[in-house]
C-alpha cells in the first residue's frame, strides 16, 4: 500500500494544470515541493488550489485518497 501509482498520477494531474512537483522516496511515493524563497501569497494559493483539484481528479479514479 505504497500508493506509488497514485503519487505519479497526482504529479501528472498537477503538471497538466501548470504545477511541477518533485518525486522521492524509495517507492517513488513522496511528493516534494521546492518553492522559491520569494514565493508570493498568489503562488501559494495557486499551488494549494491546483493540488486540491488534482486530488479530486485522482479520487475519481482510485477512490478516497488518504493523506498523512
Amino acid at each position: 500500500a505504497y500508493a506509488t501509482e497514485e503519487a505519479v498520477r497526482f504529479m501528472d494531474e498537477c503538471k497538466d494544470r501548470g504545477l511541477l512537483l518533485g518525486k522521492g522516496g524509495l517507492m517513488g511515493n513522496v511528493v516534494r515541493i521546492a518553492p522559491p524563497l520569494n514565493i508570493t501569497r498568489e503562488d501559494v494559493t495557486f499551488m494549494l488550489e491546483t493540488m486540491g483539484q488534482a486530488l479530486a481528479a485522482i479520487e475519481k479514479q482510485f477512490g478516497k485518497v488518504a493523506l498523512g
